[in-house]
C-alpha cells in the first residue's frame, strides 16, 4: 500500500474521512451519546485528533484519501492544557457537552 505523509494544511478532508470511519464506533457514540449532531460531533473531534497527530505525531493517508492514519510517538500520548489549545480540544465541553467531555 502506498501512503502520502499528511500535515495541517490536510486537516479538514482527513477530519471527514475519520468521522466517516468512526460513526459507529461503540467508544464516540457512548461520549456523544444520543444527540441529533451526533456525526457533526464525532468528525469535531477526529478533526482535532487528527490535528494532534499532525503536530505532535505523524499522520498518512491513501493516495484516494479513503484511508487515514495517526501515529503518535510514546512521549507524545500525554494531553495537557496547551496540547488541548493547540489543537481545539478545550472547546470539547462546549462541543460534547459535559457529560461527554467528563467521559474522555
Amino acid at each position: 500500500m502506498d501512503l502520502k505523509e499528511l500535515n495541517l494544511r490536510d486537516t479538514d478532508w482527513a477530519g471527514q474521512v475519520l468521522g466517516k470511519a468512526f460513526i459507529h464506533d461503540p467508544m464516540l457514540n457512548y461520549v456523544v451519546g444520543e444527540q441529533k449532531n451526533k456525526e457533526q460531533q464525532i468528525t469535531w473531534f477526529l478533526t482535532c485528533s487528527f490535528r494532534y497527530g499532525a503536530l505532535y505525531g505523524q499522520c498518512f493517508a491513501t493516495h484516494d484519501h479513503d484511508g487515514v492514519l495517526i501515529l503518535l510517538p510514546p512521549e507524545q500520548t500525554k494531553m495537557t492544557v496547551g496540547k488541548m489549545y493547540k489543537t481545539g480540544m478545550l472547546a470539547a465541553p462546549f462541543k460534547l457537552g459535559l457529560k461527554g467531555f467528563q467521559i474522555l
